[in-house]
């Protein structure tokens, strides 16, 4: 008799602290995910202030130069332009470093067709690689169907200018495929190389430096290049691409 109950004594508060382990188990669990659906998701969902959620069959869909920015914020996401749109206003953006270059972007972009007219970037001293997207390392990025044009008025600008590896379009690319792009914009590198020292200074009127895939796309803009290499071969300029 007395040994079974110390058999019960012993077993009851075995269940009850089972019971409360699986609650405490339970109320961790139901705050993780409350604070996710509170806290984290609305951040990443005001990362970009445009219709969408960056999936695939869903993605950000891109209406103003402001918003073209935001890409920088969700690196992964999918992105659509919907409409032609406006980047005068980039001239005078940070201090007159204009648009800040989309860096190591993971995601896709697919602009439909429209235009992105006078995107504006000065970045001499930038040694990275500059552009609308600076550098694209992974392989699975496409970049498609989009025009980079500019007003009259803007006819005699430099558009596009960096330290280093630049391009209208991307500064260095080593994504998937880049198609049906076509930019009008002027591109200027200011890399000197002396004696084998200093950035490469490769320059071109859509991609600096390609390491991938273009298929019917151009470009007519004037490419410049202001530094020279000791026997000017690491200095690299072309009219699409500065160097491949």
């Amino acid at each position: 008799m007395k040994k079974e109950v110390l058999l019960q004594l012993i077993k009851k508060p075995t269940r009850r602290i089972r019971i409360l382990g699986l609650s405490g188990i339970l109320i961790i669990a139901v705050s993780i995910f409350a604070y996710y659906v509170g806290v984290v998701s609305p951040s990443l969902a005001r990362a970009f202030t445009g219709s969408g959620d960056g999936s695939t069959d869903y993605p950000f869909a891109i209406t103003n130069c402001s918003q073209l920015q935001e890409m920088n914020l969700t690196k992964w996401a999918n992105y659509v332009l919907v409409s032609d749109i406006d980047c005068s206003e980039t001239s005078s953006w940070n201090n007159g470093a204009g648009f800040e270059p989309i860096s190591n972007f993971q995601g896709s972009f697919d602009g439909r067709g429209y235009i992105i007219r006078d995107l504006y970037i000065n970045r001499p001293q930038d040694l990275n690689p500059v552009g609308l997207f600076s550098y694209i390392a992974n392989g699975g990025v496409r970049l498609a169907d989009v025009r980079l044009d500019k007003n009259s008025v803007n006819a005699d600008r430099v558009d596009i200018t960096g330290g280093g590896d630049v391009g209208a379009l991307v500064g260095e690319f080593q994504g998937y495929i880049i198609e049906n792009v076509h930019s009008k914009l002027t591109v200027q590198t200011t890399a000197t190389r002396n004696n084998g020292d200093g950035p490469y200074g490769r320059a071109g009127g859509l991609v600096g430096s390609l390491k991938s895939v273009i298929d019917h796309s151009s470009a007519s803009g004037k490419v410049t290049a202001l530094g020279t290499g000791p026997t000017g071969r690491n200095i690299t300029i072309g009219g699409l691409v500065g160097f491949m």
